[in-house]
Formats: structure tokens, C-alpha cells, sequence
């Protein structure tokens, strides 16, 4: 039963890590939205390399950044030279691994939620276990039998005791 508890907690915690990941989109975003240094993005790929490493990423979002890493500079460009035909093309390539990335996060999402939710099951499935894995359904152990009280002291009642 620990173990299930155990599997329960890292698939949740896991879960909680890609839920956090998603609302912090990533390079992805930040690049479309500002002008990044080659130094921003190295500390980017860097941290997705990082949560690759811990399981918090899929594994192919690395690629992705390294993708558009190299797009940046080429963006810069289009964008220094004002190059209309140029940069429709450009845009196109950036949102076209824009997708792909995001698209890999949340299938990586799905199976981070998916595992939480039948770890969560495991647990629930048995209607004796409660959600800390206690066993309810055991019987409680019996209360003590009352003891009879007994009067004493003559005909008028001075005390009572045990019998």
C-alpha cells in the first residue's frame, strides 16, 4: 500500500511540475515577445535542459529550443533591413516550431495528468482505503462493558461501588 501512496504522490507532484511548466510557456513565448540576448537564451535552453533532466519536460523541447534559437538572430535581422518577403517566410518557420513545441509540452502534460489520475484511482478503487491509504473499514475495537453500580450503607444510600 506504500507503494501506492508513493506512486500516488510523485504523479501528483509530477502533474503539479507540467501544470507549472505550462503556465510558463517557456522560450517559445518570451522570444516571440521580446528581444532576447544570446545570453537570455542560453539561460532559457539551459533551464529546459534542466527540467528535462528532472522529468519536468519532454525531452524534444530541447531540439525545439535550439531551433529557435537560431531563428532569433535571422529575426533580428529581417527586422533591421524592415524585409517584408523575408520575414513572412521567418514567421511561418517560428510558428510552425512554436506549435510543435507547445504541441509536445502538453501531449507531455496529458500523460503527466493521466498518470495522477490513476494513481488517484489505484487509491480510490477500494472503498475500505481512505485517500491517506487508512484501512476504514475495520472494525473498532469494542467499548468496555459498563460496570454495575451497587449502592451501599444501609437502608439510606451513603455511596455507590462497583459490585
Amino acid at each position: 500500500m506504500l507503494k501506492i501512496l508513493v506512486i500516488a504522490f510523485m504523479a501528483a507532484a509530477l502533474a503539479s511540475c507540467v501544470t507549472a511548466a505550462q503556465s510558463n510557456p517557456g522560450p517559445s513565448a518570451a522570444i516571440l515577445n521580446s528581444d532576447l540576448t544570446g545570453a537570455d537564451l542560453t539561460t532559457l535552453i539551459a533551464n529546459d535542459q534542466q527540467l528535462v533532466r528532472n522529468g519536468f519536460a519532454p525531452p524534444e523541447i530541447v531540439t525545439y529550443d535550439l531551433e529557435l534559437s537560431k531563428l532569433v538572430p535571422e529575426g533580428q535581422d529581417i527586422l533591421a533591413k524592415q524585409d517584408k518577403v523575408r520575414a513572412r517566410a521567418w514567421s511561418q518557420k517560428m510558428h510552425a516550431v512554436v506549435s510543435a513545441r507547445n504541441e509536445a509540452v502538453e501531449r507531455f502534460a496529458a500523460k503527466a495528468r493521466a498518470m495522477a489520475a490513476a494513481a488517484g484511482n489505484i487509491i480510490r478503487s477500494d472503498p475500505c482505503r481512505n485517500a491517506m491509504g487508512q484501512n476504514i473499514c475495520q472494525a473498532p475495537e469494542p467499548a468496555p462493558e459498563p460496570r454495575r453500580m451497587c449502592s451501599y450503607g444501609g437502608g439510606g444510600t451513603v455511596g455507590q461501588g462497583p459490585c
